[in-house]
């Protein structure tokens, strides 16, 4: 796992929660966590031990992430977080997500903005996430949506 880049490792945890976590088999949305879905009870172990090697160094690496791959590690954590159980509250990989898009969305550093695209995938996923661990961040990144769009930055293709 080491030896991944950061882009590379979120793009194989989302190819997997797309497979194997809450949504697989949906054509529509397969990474949309939600209600809508069927809950997956258990992951293939391999499945499980990738998912669970990759939480630590994910966990406190983010601020390495791009802001699409930030997303994507989100998103796939979110999808599979039924079968993980409680092993991704005890790295608090929710609550250190949320501290990322915040610092990300007061920073003037404009290599750290978080574009458009992982913006939108963000605030479709992140609300899946503890409350208490995310809704902050979740209110933060509609502010953005919202000074997005009213500044024409955020296009309706987008939407």
């Amino acid at each position: 796992i080491a030896e991944f880049k950061p882009q590379e490792l979120a793009s194989v945890a989302l190819a997997a929660a797309k497979c194997f976590g809450k949504g697989a088999g949906d054509p529509q949305d397969p990474t949309m966590p939600g209600d809508r879905y069927p809950i997956v009870d258990a992951l293939p172990p391999e499945v499980y031990e990738f998912f669970m090697a990759v939480l630590p160094w994910v966990a406190g690496r983010l601020p390495y992430f791009s802001s699409q791959s930030l997303a994507n590690i989100a998103t796939s954590f979110l999808a599979v977080q039924q079968s993980l159980g409680s092993q991704v509250s005890s790295y608090n990989l929710y609550g250190s997500v949320a501290m990322e898009v915040q610092r990300r969305l007061i920073t003037s550093d404009p290599l750290a903005k978080i574009e458009n695209g992982a913006l939108l995938l963000l605030l479709r996923n992140l609300p899946a996430a503890p409350r208490a661990a995310c809704g902050q961040a979740v209110c933060l990144l509609f502010e953005e949506a919202y000074r997005r769009v009213t500044q024409d930055t955020l296009n309706q293709k987008e939407l």
